[in-house]
């Protein structure tokens, strides 16, 4: 199952960091990334490589903004584009010139909208230069 990262801040928002996204953020300046398992590769009908990875909308949630390409973005890879969603898995397709991750592999996801993330999980796993910790998510499900 996919879990919920907090990265060096602790204040958990996330914002696009390419011209291309509409963003000029920085990947620095992110500070949340769902970690996701690779669970299958295969060609898809765009002749890319497309993984499906064992996040869906139920942890990134569905928001497809105007200015944003995908459902999220794969850190360290801004060419990569989640094309599909469904409840629990996302469908990326991969680079053509970038290596393919192996089956199993973990990914970091960057999700379109950090609030959704936190609205759908009990708790996160706060990752610090000297370990982690896991935090309660205390406001789950009380957007209404």
């Amino acid at each position: 199952m996919a879990r919920p990262r907090c990265g060096r801040v602790s204040t958990c928002s996330a914002t696009p960091n390419s011209s291309r996204w509409g963003g000029a953020t920085r990947t620095t300046s992110r500070s949340l990334t769902v970690v996701a398992t690779v669970v299958s590769r295969h060609a898809g009908p765009d002749g890319a490589t497309h993984l499906v990875l064992d996040a869906g909308s139920k942890v990134l949630g569905s928001d497809r903004p105007a200015w944003a390409p995908g459902y999220g973005r794969i850190a360290g890879q801004p060419e990569a584009v989640i094309v599909a969603l469904s409840e629990h898995h996302a469908t990326v397709s991969w680079p053509a010139d970038e290596p393919v991750p192996a089956l199993g592999s973990l990914l970091d996801v960057i999700p379109n909208h950090v609030c959704l993330v936190l609205n759908l999980v009990d708790e996160v796993v706060a990752v610090t230069a000297s370990g982690s910790e896991r935090w309660p998510v205390a406001a789950r499900g009380k957007n209404g």
